[in-house]
């Protein structure tokens, strides 16, 4: 009986041994049920309301001034006769605290001051804000 089943099987027949049935990865799963999982759990965890807010603010707030920085600076550069190379400093200046973001939030986090992350990183950056606008004024 074993040589049968073994001819069989060498034959690719129904004998076979069955595999298990395996799950598939996470990363196969279908975007859509995944997607709705993952924000079904976490309107659980934090609540449909400040997620709402959450995305009205990074989606219009936050997007919608770097928008309108960017569409709004050269016509505003033109109108007071700023040529394009001083121009394109003052663009560099405007969008530095962007591109300086990560830099400060790992700075803050691996050298507190006073014991706080965030608190006294926040306060110099504001004092160096002012102080950069009174010089331009």
């Amino acid at each position: 009986q074993k040589a049968s089943e073994s001819n069989i099987a060498a034959e690719g027949g129904a004998a076979t041994a069955q595999q298990p049935a395996t799950t598939p990865p996470p990363w196969r799963h279908n975007p859509f049920t995944s997607t709705k999982t993952f924000f079904t759990q976490l309107s659980s965890y934090f609540g449909w309301k400040f997620l709402s807010w959450l995305a009205i603010d990074q989606c219009l707030i936050s997007g919608g001034i770097f928008a309108l920085t960017m569409a709004l600076g050269l016509p505003l550069f033109k109108e007071l006769g700023i040529d394009a190379s001083r121009q394109q400093m003052y663009q560099a200046l405007i969008f530095s605290p962007w591109a300086m973001k990560p830099f400060i939030g790992v700075a803050s986090d691996l050298f507190p001051i006073g014991g706080y992350n965030k608190r006294y990183f926040a306060l110099y950056s504001i004092f160096i804000g002012l102080v950069g606008c009174s010089v331009l004024v």
